[in-house]
């Protein structure tokens, strides 16, 4: 899923069909075009690391091609990790999101 405006693009990349089990760990990588700031939300709320470990954010520049990556994961997924997260670009104000599903243990995706 990406969004495109301009030259300028923000991907979002996330487990296959957006969808994991409980206590799986969740990640989610956000790239962008352009060496800028990203920021993840979810549900609207700016996330950030924790001191417990449940959230980490690693960013990384890949500078021969200009591109910027932040990686959002999520440790041991509850259903209070369902729902939509989203990547900004903090200099363009670009943004693009994906619906996280989380899955019941033992239950089968249809």
């Amino acid at each position: 899923m990406f969004f495109v405006v301009g030259s300028t693009e923000v991907h979002v990349k996330g487990p296959a069909n957006n969808t994991i089990t409980q206590g799986e760990d969740l990640t989610i990588v956000c790239s962008s075009d352009i060496s800028a700031d990203l920021v993840w939300q979810f549900k609207g709320e700016l996330l950030t690391e924790d001191s417990h470990g449940h959230v980490t954010l690693n960013a990384e520049e890949i500078i021969e091609a200009g591109h910027r990556r932040l990686a959002l994961t999520r440790s041991r997924a509850t259903e209070d990790h369902e729902g939509l997260y989203t990547c900004q670009d903090q200099v363009s104000k670009k943004q693009t999101s994906i619906l996280i599903i989380v899955n019941e243990i033992g239950k089968k995706m249809v």
